[in-house]
């Protein structure tokens, strides 16, 4: 009797185990499914963003190519500047922010960092963008703020892309305006040296000017306060920051 009842019981309590282990099974049998429908929908949601993104960047591509011109150069992409009527380096944060700009206030909300990143690489691969290396160096002209001075007959011409210019001084072309506070001061830093004095007005003019074959260094030296820092600074104003660095003279042997 002890024996049929020992049985019995084990019985009974392997029937509800059984269950469990049904239900268990059903449970990660569904659970599974579940995972893979997931994983399809996802899939189907990646491809979909994908596309959406690579279609937006080739939109967004093409309407920074009409918007503004562009130029590459060894792979990198400059635009051009109207308003300094000059070229610019832009990387991939600056194509951003010029692609953000002419973009509505609903449609940069709906842009992705990606897409960004994407118009760029399809703008630095296009081939409608036009590649050129021939900057306007060793020519006659400087570009001012205001246009562009022809330095062989003192005419101010309109800013163009055509020049290929990469820099624009700070300042603007007055014809006629007269300088005779600086040339008073060039009068005193060289003493009414005159020849000295014309030495300097091509040292300004080369570094203002496109010319970069001259493989010449100028070097100012001579007693304190003569006027050295003050040139150095017109000269850095006039050039621009950008266009300016500065090295100890213990530097100067490195070849970078």
């Amino acid at each position: 009797l002890k024996i049929q009842l020992a049985v019995k019981a084990g019985e009974e309590s392997a029937a509800p185990s059984e269950k469990k282990n049904k239900k268990k099974k059903h449970r990660q049998h569904k659970k599974f499914k579940n995972k893979k429908k997931a994983k399809k929908v996802q899939k189907q949601i990646s491809t979909n963003l994908t596309e959406r993104a690579d279609k937006n960047a080739n939109l967004m591509a093409e309407m920074l190519k009409n918007a503004d011109d562009l130029i590459k150069v060894e792979n990198s992409l400059w635009i051009y500047n109207e308003e300094t009527g000059c070229y610019e380096f832009i990387d991939e944060t600056n194509t951003a922010i010029k692609l953000r700009m002419l973009l509505s206030d609903k449609e940069r909300r709906r842009v992705s960092i990606r897409e960004y990143k994407e118009a760029y690489g399809q703008l630095v691969i296009s081939q409608e963008i036009v590649s050129d290396t021939s900057f306007f160096a060793n020519k006659p002209y400087v570009n001012c703020l205001n246009g562009v001075v022809d330095v062989i007959n003192g005419k101010l011409l309109e800013h163009s892309p055509k020049y290929r210019f990469k820099h624009c001084i700070n300042a603007r072309f007055l014809p006629g305006s007269g300088c005779e506070k600086f040339l008073q001061y060039v009068d005193t830093i060289t003493a009414g040296d005159k020849e000295l004095a014309e030495l300097l007005q091509v040292f300004m003019g080369y570094l203002m000017s496109p010319y970069n074959n001259a493989k010449t260094a100028f070097l100012l030296f001579g007693v304190s306060n003569t006027g050295k820092s003050v040139l150095c600074e017109v000269l850095s104003k006039v050039v621009g920051d950008s266009y300016v660095s500065h090295a100890d003279l213990s530097q100067l042997h490195k070849q970078e």
